[in-house]
């Protein structure tokens, strides 16, 4: 009986072309067993329902979530509503030990059967299916003729349901509620739509709002291993876990930095259009000029000069030649000062500089706070290395503080509407581009790295095969990088619509001004009062 079993079953992994574990189970060999390491498929051989349930089934904790089970029945069967009825007991009993998706092989007369078994959701809980036949192999003159039926449960996909739910977190995901018919949108909601449309699966779509001192990934284990949902997505990054299921990756995404965008609407920006050297050279002329009205010229004064500089109509013209000639040169030298100025501090105080940060040294050293989800903290952990990239890596790792993920959306709407300006933030980019300018905010071009994007699902969930099947499909026609596109253009109409122009002169841009005329009208008030103290000395006269 052995040897016959080995042929059959060398025959079947020949065909598999899988490294597969072989067990047999039987009354009489309950000692006889290997065992390897994490399995991907697993043949089965024994000689009914009940040697295997009075054997040691602990090869499931070798084996992998979603193992290929093939069950292998050494009896031999009379009839074949005798093999269904044996095949209903394996049902049962590889049910209790999370397994649901079963084929079963078994002599029946001249022929081998297979049955196989799926399980479906049936309005709030999973029913197993009975198993039924779908495939015969039977000898038939010189060959062996293999025939395969449609299995009866197929059909029981049209009542299946898929309990899923989502982060809301654009543009992967959000709630799109059309004429009172709710639907997921975005990239990976359109992609669900699609893949459950064309299997004929219900959806009964929900939204996860994120509790307090919550993880994502605690929402999502506890969503999937308690079997309240099958599917939770929403911008997810792919990862290794034996708690949840992880489908195939649709996509790269690139994770980097947003910070806020450096202006020159300030103090500073009064002085920038000038370098260091001009400014040094104008102060020294200013001294000289006023060294030699004080000494040499006396028919000008220090007002009359301030105004020729800026710009301004003297009150009275000198009448002597030498004044004159002073007065021209101190006229032309504030034309052509003012006329340089005032060309330089347009692009200085109304147009943003494009001198951003755009690596991750700069924002390790620029003084800003830097910030994430405990998900992007994560990314952050790789080991320390000597050179600078990881010195950067390191001090990034140390100054990062961790936001929950409702304090961390709040703090990226103020970054990209401006109200932030001391705090930069790990961000998730687009799928197909991936924009230097967000709003008010700036992202920089150096990245964290790039990282796969998949759904997560429970373990042994019977529709993984086809997701990922579908999602192979939909990536390969364009659909995800279209609906990727498509999101972002919506998006950017809708802040077109209702963004504030650039173009208008906001009370910010003309800060500066405001702020020199406060100043002069309390330095004219002190300089008043030590006038009303002290006059009438000379030393104001």
């Amino acid at each position: 009986m052995l040897r016959d079993i080995s042929v059959v079953i060398e025959t079947l992994m020949n065909e598999l072309r899988i490294t597969s574990a072989i067990y047999t189970l039987n009354v009489s060999l309950t000692n006889v067993m290997e065992t390897y390491d994490a399995l991907t498929n697993v043949v089965i051989l024994s000689e009914s329902g009940i040697a295997l349930e009075a054997n040691d089934s602990s090869f499931v904790n070798d084996c992998e979530h979603d193992c290929n089970f093939i069950i292998v029945l050494t009896n031999l069967f009379t009839d074949e509503e005798s093999f269904l009825i044996e095949a209903g007991t394996l049902v049962q009993q590889m049910s209790l030990g999370s397994i649901f998706k079963l084929e079963i092989l078994a002599s029946v007369g001249d022929s081998v059967l297979l049955a196989s078994s799926l399980p479906v959701r049936i309005n709030e809980s999973y029913t197993l299916a009975e198993p039924a036949f779908s495939g015969r192999c039977e000898q038939q003159a010189a060959a062996i003729r293999w025939q395969r039926f449609t299995n009866k449960t197929t059909s029981l996909l049209d009542a299946s349901t898929v309990n899923a739910a989502m982060f809301n977190n654009f543009p992967f995901t959000f709630f799109i509620n059309d004429t009172n018919h709710l639907s997921f949108g975005g990239v990976e909601g359109s992609m669900v739509e699609e893949i459950a449309r064309s299997m004929k699966i219900k959806l009964n779509r929900e939204t996860i709002e994120t509790m307090e001192k919550t993880t994502i990934k605690t929402e999502i284990y506890l969503r999937l291993y308690n079997a309240t949902h099958d599917l939770v997505f929403g911008g997810l990054l792919w990862d290794f876990s034996r708690k949840v299921t992880y489908t195939t990756c649709y996509g790269m995404v690139h994770v980097s930095w947003i910070i806020p965008i450096e202006t020159n609407v300030s103090l500073r920006g009064l002085i920038s259009p000038f370098g260091a050297n001009i400014w040094y050279a104008i102060i020294c002329t200013l001294i000289a000029g006023g060294l030699v009205k004080l000494f040499v010229i006396r028919d000008i004064t220090f007002l009359d000069i301030v105004a020729l500089i800026f710009g301004v109509p003297a009150f009275r013209q000198p009448t002597m030649i030498s004044s004159r000639i002073q007065f021209i040169s101190w006229t032309l030298f504030g034309f052509f000062l003012t006329q340089l100025y005032l060309g330089s501090l347009a692009d200085y105080l109304i147009r943003t500089s494009d001198m951003q940060m755009e690596s991750m040294e700069e924002l390790a050293n620029s003084g800003l706070k830097i910030g994430g989800t405990q998900r992007f903290a994560d990314l952050l952990q790789t080991p320390d290395k000597a050179d600078m990239e990881d010195n950067v890596d390191r001090m990034i790792r140390e100054k990062l503080i961790i936001l929950e993920r409702r304090d961390y959306s709040n703090q990226l709407l103020a970054l990209v509407e401006g109200r932030n300006t001391s705090l930069a933030l790990l961000v998730m980019l687009n799928l197909t581009n991936n924009p230097s300018k967000i709003g008010r905010a700036h992202i920089i071009k150096e990245t964290v790295g790039s990282y796969p994007l998949a759904f997560v699902t429970r373990q042994d969930f019977p529709y993984l095969a086809e997701f990922n099947f579908k999602i192979q499909i939909l990536v390969q026609a364009g659909l995800v990088e279209f609906w990727s596109s498509m999101a972002m253009l919506n998006r950017s109409h809708y802040i077109v619509e209702n963004e504030d122009d650039d173009s208008k002169i906001d009370i910010d841009d003309i800060a500066p001004a405001f702020f020199l005329l406060i100043m002069g009208c309390l330095g004219g008030c002190c300089l008043l009062i030590i006038e009303v103290i002290f006059y009438p000395s000379k030393l104001f006269l």
